[in-house]
């Protein structure tokens, strides 16, 4: 978070931005230091706090009214957030890190910046900041396109159905090679 704030405390852009900060704070130890660079974004944009977890109907609001999802992970194995966001088609700007850049893809992978890499995360800010409408809802359609095909219902349960019928495939060639031993 502190990277994030940070960045759009950096950020210059035609126009202010809005950051929402939507999650519990139960777990942050130093409130005050984070209250600071909310202070400091604050200065040329608006920064809202929602100490807690959204509703399901006001998850998919937020990620509706979003402009992207920022997630300067240090480091990540995956992002379900990420996952909800292309379902919305909401842009992602993410750290290149875990399985962040393959649930992204190439063609949306320049929205990726190195960890931890703060001039880099601000120039994105900026950059999707920066698109004409038009060139914004591209980016919507193809990650919502690929949010659908990779992470959609139909595609998790056809997935699903591969890895049972390589299990069952499998498990009648043992069966078969047992009863073969013992014949």
């Amino acid at each position: 978070l502190d990277i994030l704030l940070d960045a759009i405390a950096r950020a210059r852009t035609d126009r202010p931005l809005r950051l929402v900060i939507a999650g519990s704070w139960r777990f942050v130890e130093d409130r005050n230091r984070y209250e600071e660079l909310i202070a400091a974004a604050r200065e040329h944009h608006s920064v809202d706090v929602e100490d807690r977890i959204p509703e399901r109907e006001e998850t998919a609001a937020l990620f509706c009214a979003a402009d992207a999802l920022v997630q300067p992970y240090r480091s990540a194995s995956a992002s379900a957030p990420g996952m909800i966001a292309m379902r919305f088609g909401t842009p992602i700007i993410a750290s290149n890190t875990g399985a962040v850049p393959q649930m992204l893809a190439d063609d949306l992978s320049k929205w990726l910046v190195p960890p931890e890499d703060r001039p880099a995360l601000t120039e994105a800010i900026e950059q999707l900041g920066r698109l004409c409408p038009p060139e914004r809802e591209t980016i919507r359609d193809a990650i919502r396109a690929r949010g659908e095909s990779e992470f959609g219902w139909q595609s998790i349960a056809a997935k699903t159905n591969a890895i049972y019928e390589q299990w069952d495939t499998w498990n009648r060639k043992h069966d078969r090679d047992i009863h073969a031993q013992h014949a």
